[in-house]
């Protein structure tokens, strides 16, 4: 259980700092002109027609990734 803990949020950290490190102009994220810097990073890496799918897979896998980790923390803690 506590194996699956902890590449579930190594997981999630990497995916986390991918992104951040994929932003093209991260000024513009800090400055707060771009408000939405995910959107802007999938548009920007490939055809914008398919960022809404790429969004929609990432979303995916953190809400089951995040849904995994609960149970396992859970089990933990109740065992």
């Amino acid at each position: 259980m506590r194996m699956t803990i902890y590449i579930g949020g190594f997981a999630a950290m990497l995916v986390c700092l991918a992104l951040v490190l994929a932003v093209p102009d991260l000024s513009d994220v800090l400055s707060g002109k771009d408000t939405d810097p995910v959107t802007t990073t999938f548009a920007r890496g490939g055809r914008s027609d398919r960022a809404a799918g790429v969004i929609a897979v990432v979303m995916v896998s953190f809400f089951s990734c995040l849904i995994s980790l609960e149970a396992a923390t859970s089990r933990l803690l109740f065992s």
